[in-house]
């Protein structure tokens, strides 16, 4: 079928509308016959405008979008922990263990800073405040998995397990009485049921050495895993091990701790009397 030139003609938006005569071929049929096809069509890319009513109901319908995204707010948390560990405001065992507790029973970070320093090392790279070195840092909870339960640790609980707990509940604590167990006289040794490593009655001795050298300061944070992470990268903590492997202390802490352990393991269980 042969076509006529197009011919335009203005559509009711002022639109073109283009209209095409169609002729039978001759050889079909000896009547010939004449039709028109119209094609009204929008020349733009761009989709037809909905009505305003609609538009505005689109528009409040859609999903807000945060402010700001997960890594400008990681900088954030990581400016102000930062800020905190510069200028903290520290506690000693007395005051985190009086009640009603000064701790906050919610999730965080804490740092620790030592007047007598446990360790043999250079801490001149380490942050100062006043007479003191920060020299760990750590979180409560501690990172979810999806092998394990949540955590319900808080800063409170955390916080008191290691002025106040054991050898076996608090990492800070056996690394420091690992590192003073020659000047304290104390020893690691299998307590109760053979399975758990302590200092035994050297535990009370450890949390004097801390009442009169360890000071505390925390602050509250949602996911205090994420900060921990990046204030390891910042800072230089000799006595943190968990992701700090490279820190030129590391060999040393992670070698007294496990050959205590290895000693420990190969003595009797310590008695009751003792423990």
């Amino acid at each position: 079928m042969a076509e006529a030139p197009a011919a335009a003609t203005q559509g009711s938006l002022g639109e073109p509308t283009w209209t095409f005569a169609a002729r039978a071929s001759p050889g079909l049929d000896s009547v010939e016959r004449l039709g028109s096809i119209e094609h009204s069509f929008d020349r733009s890319p761009q989709p037809r405008l909905q009505p305003r009513h609609l538009r505005t109901a689109a528009l409040s319908s859609a999903p807000r979008v945060p402010i700001f995204d997960a890594d400008v707010q990681n900088q954030l948390e990581l400016g102000r922990a930062l800020e905190f560990v510069r200028s903290p405001h520290l506690r000693s065992r007395a005051q985190t263990l009086d009640h009603p507790s000064p701790v906050p029973a919610r999730p965080g970070m804490y740092a620790w800073y030592f007047r007598e320093l446990p360790c043999r090392t250079d801490v001149s790279a380490c942050v100062a405040f006043e007479n003191l070195r920060l020299l760990y840092v750590g979180i409560a909870p501690k990172s979810p998995s999806s092998s394990t339960k949540a955590s319900r640790q808080t800063l409170r609980s955390r916080i008191r397990t290691h002025y106040a707990g054991n050898a076996e509940g608090s990492t800070l604590r056996r690394t420091l009485g690992c590192l003073l167990a020659r000047d304290l006289g104390i020893e690691l040794r299998r307590t109760g049921s053979g399975a758990s490593l302590t200092f035994g009655d050297g535990e009370g001795k450890l949390s004097e050495w801390m009442a009169l050298n360890a000071f505390v300061g925390w602050l509250e944070c949602d996911k205090p895993w994420v900060l921990e992470r990046t204030l390891l990268g910042e800072l230089d903590l000799p006595l943190n091990l968990a992701g700090n492997h490279r820190h030129a202390y590391f060999a040393t802490v992670s070698r007294t701790r496990a050959e205590a352990a290895a000693r420990a393991r190969s003595l009797p269980v310590m008695s009751r009397a003792h423990q």
